[in-house]
């Protein structure tokens, strides 16, 4: 059984939820923030992009893709396992944050830097006079440029379980 738990540890899903689409923001501005729309999703979360042209305006600009899932619950830490993988001729920057209806991920907490990452991450849980409270979990790939090319990201996120199997002991 637990060969099985560790086997869907390690993978990488790509069968879960549409994540949110990338964002262009001016570096100075957001360079975390992500697309409008995304399904949050409970357990696993995927986003892939194959071929974004990356434009840029009058400013450097940064591009972030995300996927939503939902937040660790009241009282429970829990540990998220986050890989991904992406290319661009530029900085690769891995991280997550709450995401409150807008394209800005607000409290952004960095994972990692470069193109490839796997760790796993544990959340806290927001205290209920958090202004972030209730709101989903967006783990993101932002990519900085400072002219016009291609960006490329795929990643996967997994809620993993917080608490071990509890068994009941009988008693004669």
């Amino acid at each position: 059984m637990s060969n099985l738990i560790n086997l869907e540890r390690d993978m990488f899903w790509t069968d879960a939820s549409a994540g949110v689409a990338w964002q262009t923001t001016n570096i100075a501005a957001n360079p975390m923030a992500v697309g409008n729309s995304g399904v949050v999703a409970q357990r696993l979360a995927f986003v892939q992009s194959l071929s974004e042209t990356f434009t840029v305006g009058a400013y450097p600009a940064a591009g972030a893709v995300g996927a939503l899932i939902l937040p660790p619950p009241d009282g429970d830490s829990v540990p998220y396992r986050f890989k991904g993988s992406a290319a661009s001729a530029e900085r690769v920057i891995w991280g997550y944050g709450y995401r409150s209806g807008t394209t800005v991920v607000n409290v952004p907490k960095l994972v990692a830097v470069g193109p490839v990452l796997d760790e796993c991450v544990v959340v806290r849980p927001l205290d209920v006079a958090d202004p972030n409270y209730g709101f989903p979990l967006c783990f993101f790939c932002a990519v900085t440029r400072v002219a016009a090319s291609y960006r490329y990201a795929s990643l996967s996120v997994q809620r993993m379980v917080s608490k071990p199997d509890q068994y009941a002991s009988a008693s004669s």
